[in-house]
């Protein structure tokens, strides 16, 4: 039984264009210099650029993926926003 108490991250993927995503999760998943990371609930202050892909894993049993060229993520106060091709 999925515990109730569980903490998830608010997350809002977008392009100059659209949003791509807005919902929550519980992890956030991508990739910098340094290689693939995670976002988890009451991660750090965060900030970083990005590339390849963003996973939102939404507790469910698919995650969603999206492919990207590059892009800003930026973590504070259990909320990742994602900004698509700056």
């Amino acid at each position: 039984m999925a515990d109730q108490n569980i903490l998830l991250l608010i997350v809002s993927i977008r392009t100059r264009e659209k949003v791509l995503f807005e919902g929550t999760a519980e992890t956030v998943t991508s990739f910098n210099l340094r290689g693939r990371f995670d976002v988890l609930p009451q991660h750090a202050n965060f900030i970083t650029l990005i590339s390849k892909y963003v996973i939102i894993d939404t507790g469910k049993q698919t995650e969603q993926q999206f492919d990207i060229d590059k892009g800003i993520l930026y973590a504070m106060s259990n909320k990742v926003s994602v900004y698509v091709g700056i």
